[in-house]
């Protein structure tokens, strides 16, 4: 059971540690939206809620309902988007697939703090023989 725990944590190390890089490659401040004209061409979008993740303190109850709010204001707005990833613990918000009308409209409903492009960030390749003798 503690190796199944150890593999989980490492999980969810890399989910975060790779959502954080991406998201602060994408913006230097959290609290900005990218501008269309940064990822044009994109339909894939995180959309980032004012709450804190659980991770931050937030209870799962208060994360499960801001996101039940957004769908719902959403829907109210009549904005259609296909939801493709739900995050609560280390960030609370979505994956989504979008067109450029309706991102916007995602924007400016209360509750969304900002909306960022998904990007596909590639590993680095490290040399074969980067490994210095000394270091091992």
């Amino acid at each position: 059971m503690r190796r199944h725990q150890s593999k989980r944590g490492t999980s969810l190390a890399l989910v975060g540690s790779t959502l954080a890089l991406t998201l602060g490659a994408i913006a230097a401040h959290a609290q900005d939206s990218v501008p269309a004209s940064e990822a044009e061409g994109t339909q894939r979008w995180f959309v980032e809620l004012v709450g804190a993740p659980i991770a931050d303190g937030a209870s799962s109850a208060s994360v499960r309902n801001e996101k039940a709010a957004f769908r719902k204001a959403a829907a109210a707005a009549g904005i259609a988007f296909q939801e493709r990833k739900a995050y609560d613990t280390l960030f609370n918000g979505f994956s989504v697939s979008v067109d450029g009308a309706n991102r916007v409209k995602l924007q400016q409903l209360a509750g969304v703090k900002a909306v960022y492009p998904v990007e596909i960030v590639a590993a680095p390749n490290p040399e074969v023989n980067a490994i210095s003798p000394d270091l091992v």
